[in-house]
């Protein structure tokens, strides 16, 4: 499953919690990662997307969008990545997602 922001933060803590419960995390990020990536550019999304594809072509559990900067960031930037990072990446990896969605109910 990818994660964006995993290598601080909520990001990177919730990265190992995954990890520890045996699932198979995609980590993206600007610094470190499985992919490095700048989401906030296009191109920098569609390298990330592009990758992510490669990764997982028979499909994902899921895509946690996790990557953002402070209000400290510049307005265009914390846009950049904090909304259309996220729209964009969950958009195009949601065919990968339905791939492997199973629906279950417990009650």
């Amino acid at each position: 499953m990818p994660l964006t922001g995993g290598a601080t933060g909520i990001g990177a803590a919730l990265r190992e919690q995954l990890c520890a419960a045996g699932h198979e995390v995609i980590s993206i990020d600007i610094k470190e990662g499985d992919i490095i990536a700048d989401l906030s550019h296009r191109e920098g999304r569609d390298r990330a997307l592009a990758a992510v594809r490669e990764r997982a072509a028979d499909g994902l559990d899921g895509f946690i969008p996790c990557a953002g900067l402070p209000p400290v960031a510049p307005p265009r930037i914390i846009a950049a990545v904090n909304y259309f990072a996220a729209v964009v990446m969950a958009t195009g990896l949601q065919d990968l997602v339905g791939k492997r969605s199973v629906v279950r109910c417990c009650w």
